[in-house]
């Protein structure tokens, strides 16, 4: 990684470490409206041509997330009882 990859990631990180409080304990689909609207914001003031491409790639990348992230939440406390291990 780059020095710049490593200082967006580490501002990636300290930006989810400031909103994790606001989000936590809320239910689950304000907080996916609210994340929905950040997005389209972000979305919005991106140039046309470039926002499908964009959006994929983000798309893919919280895919990817997903399991690692998973893997951390439950490694901390118990995964639900009806979810499959």
């Amino acid at each position: 990684m780059s020095e710049l990859d490593d200082q967006r990631m580490k501002t990636a990180s300290d930006l989810v470490e400031a909103i994790r409080p606001m989000l936590a304990f809320k239910d689950a689909a304000a907080v996916a409206a609210a994340l929905a609207q950040l997005e389209a914001t972000l979305w919005a003031g991106m140039h046309p041509a470039l926002r499908a491409e964009l959006i994929q790639k983000h798309r893919n990348c919280v895919r990817d997330l997903i399991p690692e992230i998973e893997r951390d939440l439950f490694s901390k406390r118990e995964r639900p009882k009806d979810w499959p291990q």
